[in-house]
């Protein structure tokens, strides 16, 4: 292991480990330093190269002047770049990679033997297979990976502060074929509802999917949590018979593992008004909206507001629903006043 620390000046560095630290540095024949730190159980080696001190412990080898690299290749950094550290995951030992991959999969497995609330069977099946692929994922990384980077920026011109985090894998590796398929998957409601508008005083956008082996049991797990829900929430009878519909409309959504949803605030206007746009992609959208008026939630949630009975009667007879459509209309009437707007009523 050797750590690059940046340095001005150099007979400054020497003066400081003298006087300050104590330290004696020895020099070497090859131009590097050693040093022996008080009760300390390594020996240190140090040499100065392109404005940096070279350091590493025990072996003096890894710093020669042949194993040198330059700063650029092993920071990654750019001058930009406030703040930049990286890992280079394919330079790290064999050994070291194999004794971190060897302690993350133990405490996976401890997971795997701990229940958590409410736990039914298909729950512990997707939790297992869940450790399963976290644990896969991990080994992919450290046997695949290239270098991971976190680089933050502040740029004073444009007012902008940036937070990358990069994961690259090495060339030509499965790892690295799956990252440009991520790539490739673009987010349908990102796009929708303008993520990217350069009048967008903030966005949101979150496309992700399970594996493959999580899907096949992702449905389960979603009958179960709701099955909980009800029973835990205590929802009255009504409602939870007007959400119903609304429910089943919505479950190859839950079911399928894939998620794509975004929120996007544009403003202001020369009004110095807001826009909020906001998407969900949804697996059979027309029945979802045909349940999301069917089921009326407004009105079960509000019962005492007039304006609420009145427009969902205006619904209900846009849905060709005439009965429910005229008991509604009939509430908004017992119950107040409300703002009655122009409709054919021809239901």
């Amino acid at each position: 292991v050797v750590v690059l620390i940046p340095i001005a000046d150099e007979k400054t560095v020497m003066d400081a480990l003298k006087t300050r630290a104590n330290l004696e540095p020895k020099k070497r024949d090859d131009g590097s330093f050693e040093v022996q730190p008080e009760g300390a159980p390594v020996t240190v080696f140090f040499r100065f190269a392109n404005n940096y001190a070279y350091v590493t412990a025990n072996d003096p080898e890894n710093i020669a002047v042949k194993n040198l690299p330059k700063p650029e290749t092993v920071l990654g950094g750019r001058p930009e770049h406030l703040i930049s550290a990286s890992v280079r995951i394919d330079r790290l030992p064999e050994q070291m990679k194999k004794m971190a991959l060897g302690f993350i999969e133990n405490k996976l497995a401890e997971g795997k033997d701990k229940p958590i609330p409410n736990e039914t069977k298909a729950i512990k099946a997707f939790k297992e297979q869940t450790i399963d692929v976290v644990a896969g994922t991990v080994k992919t990384l450290l046997t695949d990976g290239r270098e991971v980077a976190l680089r933050i920026n502040i740029d004073p011109k444009t007012e902008e502060f940036a937070l990358e985090l990069e994961l690259v894998g090495t060339q030509g590796s499965k790892l690295a074929k799956d990252f440009a398929s991520i790539r490739e998957n673009k987010s349908v409601v990102g796009g929708a509802i303008g993520s990217n508008s350069s009048d967008a005083a903030m966005s949101v956008n979150l496309s992700v999917s399970l594996a493959e082996s999580l899907k096949k049991l992702f449905g389960p797990v979603v009958d179960d949590s709701i099955e909980q829900g009800k029973k835990q929430a205590n929802i009255p009878g009504e409602v939870l018979t007007k959400v119903e519909p609304l429910l089943k409309a919505i479950m190859p959504t839950l079911k399928a593992g894939d998620l794509d949803l975004g929120m996007t605030l544009i403003g202001p206007d020369k009004a110095d008004k807001y826009t909020l746009a906001a998407g969900i992609r949804l697996k059979d959208g027309k029945k979802v909206e045909e349940a999301i008026k069917e089921a009326d939630l407004a009105m079960v949630l509000r019962p005492n507001d007039a304006n609420v009975a009145y427009n969902a009667a205006c619904v209900l007879c846009s849905l060709v629903k005439k009965p429910e459509a005229m008991a509604a209309l009939r509430k908004a009437k017992a119950v107040g006043k409300f703002c009655a707007r122009s409709t054919s009523w021809t239901c």
